[in-house]
């Protein structure tokens, strides 16, 4: 969350406040985007979509999600949580919330697994999990901690628990789950080890879920890669 003012100013945004509806214009060439106040609605050129975290008036300042304002425009936005550090970068083509990322063997690789894990889902009638770009960038950040800190834990040196890592990262949820692995060298292999875990399975066949971020890195203790799969609801 930042200052509004921040943000339209950095990024030459023009902002008008309607306090009849307790809302915000934000406007860009030719995209139009209204924040309300307090709430998980907005609009952007007068469809609505959901904001995980929504603006907040706190001592006078209107605070607005600064990844949400950013990725709609079209703007590439980064974290680096050992800094505490946020980027905002050239433009690039905005498709939604929901965005994959360059190729590269790890993204192909989380893609894959999110197909295995919805074929097991298939051949029992659960409803296949959906790919978040959010999830996604958390579960590479804990994934990339692991390797970076080298332990092997639901309780990261850097974040705490899972609870701690997703309030973190502003990621708004009623029930979560978290899997790990390392050391697998392919899909299929870590896909394996955890529908033969008891634990990680229950995870993976939850119906409760239908989000799913899967953040693979190269290392770790057994070398191959490192595994995270994060699920919400």
């Amino acid at each position: 969350m930042v200052p509004l003012r921040f943000i339209t100013e950095a990024l030459g945004l023009d902002i008008t406040w309607e306090p009849e509806t307790r809302s915000v214009l934000v406007e860009k060439d030719e995209n139009l985007i209204r924040l309300f106040i307090d709430s998980h609605k907005a609009e952007l050129n007068g469809k609505t979509i959901e904001v995980e975290v929504p603006p907040t008036i706190l001592n006078g300042r209107t605070l607005v999600p600064v990844r949400f304002v950013s990725e709609v425009l079209g703007y590439a936005v980064g974290w680096e949580g050992l800094k505490s550090e946020v980027t905002i970068t050239g433009s690039k083509p905005s498709t939604g919330i929901e965005i994959k990322p360059e190729t590269s063997i790890e993204n192909d690789y989380a893609y894959e697994v999110l197909r295995l894990v919805n074929i097991e889902r298939q051949k029992v009638g659960i409803s296949s999990l959906n790919m978040s770009s959010r999830l996604l960038e958390v579960a590479t950040v804990k994934s990339q901690d692991i390797v970076d800190h080298d332990y092997f834990s639901h309780t990261s040196p850097t974040f705490g628990g899972l609870r701690e890592l997703l309030e973190f990262h502003s990621i708004t949820y009623t029930r979560a789950g978290e899997n790990l692995a390392t050391g697998q060298k392919t899909p299929e292999a870590v896909v394996n080890a955890w529908m033969n875990s008891e634990g990680h399975r229950a995870n993976i066949m939850n119906p409760a879920f239908n989000n799913i971020g899967i953040g693979i890195v190269a290392g770790g203790k057994y070398g191959g890669y490192t595994w995270t799969q994060l699920f919400t609801n």
